[in-house]
């Protein structure tokens, strides 16, 4: 009976440890998206002031590009959709 009891809580623990790293994920997803956009509007930005060369004095899209955890690639067809 004891064997059992200690077989039900560890399951349940591992089952509670498993739908806690979903959540986890999901807000990582969530908070990506945004900066994804958040970056997008950045290249938007910039490219709405191509003139005054703001890239050349704001490094917020090499910023972006460090903590997004998107392939470079994704990012480049970012860049290249304006």
């Amino acid at each position: 009976m004891r064997n059992i009891k200690v077989i039900t809580l560890i399951t349940i623990l591992s089952l509670n440890s498993c739908l806690g790293q979903k959540s986890i994920i999901n807000n990582m997803a969530i908070s990506q998206r945004e900066l994804l956009k958040e970056y997008f509007l950045c290249i938007c930005i910039t490219e709405g002031f191509g003139d005054k060369k703001i890239d050349e004095d704001d490094i917020s899209q090499s910023v972006y590009f460090d903590i997004l955890r998107y392939n470079p690639e994704a990012l480049q067809k970012v860049v290249s959709t304006r």
